[in-house]
């Protein structure tokens, strides 16, 4: 979809594409919601409702920075309110625990399939976010691409917004009420066995362990998205900043090809609630400051 850039419009191409199993949707019974989140609440038609909000900040090495949303409603059946995002945007799926894990295009939508789930969006506006004293993400609404006959609906959105230089903050500012300044980590920086910095046009071998050193945000993680892949790695970063991608890992990355593009990724994210016009919504901040690297085989 548009606000997470042509990666993520080539995943949901893909998605739909492979959409061939039907779905009953909402007539199916659902199990119910925990009620314990403030933007989790049971639907008296079956299933959950939640809000969300989910604000992305990309860095590309060599390029510049670029801010997107994406905002709705959602009544689901199948899956856990917090996974509603990984519906919408498959790069939005949850990170690694305490090792490399492999992510499919369709990890999410294929959850909702086995479970007889589905969502149905809604679009979510009423706020702006101030990028900087000239500019400002206003979402408007757009209809989503049919899913596999489980993801249906509207959504608001707006972005890729570029931008001079990344902020250090940002500001959510709802129609009414109070306004939610968003603090962003520094840019994190990721160094080469070597000591090197790592930038667009670096070259690794999938023959041995990749071993990076990644200086950013706690909680930070990295991914290694081949271009035109359906699957990708996501590694967890440790408490001294290293990370090691194994060499099957890389090598199931590569599998087809002698060298590959790789977007190497160092992701970021926060959660919280805020108030949008009197309503709990949950706000998925993230960042991704990436390089365009190749792997060989």
């Amino acid at each position: 979809m548009r606000p997470f850039g042509p990666l993520a419009r080539i995943f949901l191409t893909l998605l739909a594409a492979g959409g061939t199993a039907a779905c009953d949707g909402f007539g199916r019974t659902a199990p119910s919601g925990s009620g314990t989140d403030p933007y989790e609440s049971e639907s008296s038609e079956g299933g959950q409702k939640t809000s969300e909000l989910v604000l992305r900040l990309d860095a590309p090495s060599g390029g510049l920075p670029s801010a997107s949303l994406v905002a709705f409603k959602a009544r689901v059946i199948g899956i856990d309110a917090d996974q509603v995002a990984g519906a919408v945007d498959p790069l939005m799926v949850a990170g690694p625990d305490t090792k490399c894990a492999l992510r499919e295009v369709d990890e999410t939508i294929r959850i909702l399939r086995e479970a007889h789930g589905a969502v149905e969006l809604e679009g979510l506006s009423r706020f702006q976010i101030e990028l900087g004293p000239t500019s400002a993400l206003r979402p408007v609404p757009r209809v989503y691409p049919d899913l596999a006959s489980v993801v249906t609906g509207v959504v608001a959105e707006a972005g890729p917004e570029d931008l001079l230089e990344l902020p250090q903050s940002l500001t959510l500012k709802p129609d009414s009420g109070s306004d939610v300044v968003l603090q962003l980590p520094v840019l994190p920086k990721v160094l080469a066995p070597d000591g090197t910095l790592v930038g667009s046009g670096a070259k690794f071998s999938a023959r041995t362990d990749l071993h990076l050193n990644v200086s950013g945000a706690k909680g930070s993680y990295v991914e290694l998205r081949p271009f035109g892949a359906t699957t990708w790695a996501a590694c967890p970063v440790g408490s001294e900043g290293q990370v090691t991608i194994p060499a099957d890992v890389l090598n199931k990355l590569v599998s087809t090809a002698s060298i590959i593009p790789v977007s190497l990724d160092v992701v970021w994210r926060n959660r919280r609630v805020v108030q949008i016009g009197g309503e709990s919504v949950r706000l998925s901040l993230e960042t991704r400051a990436s390089a365009l690297v190749e792997v060989l085989k």
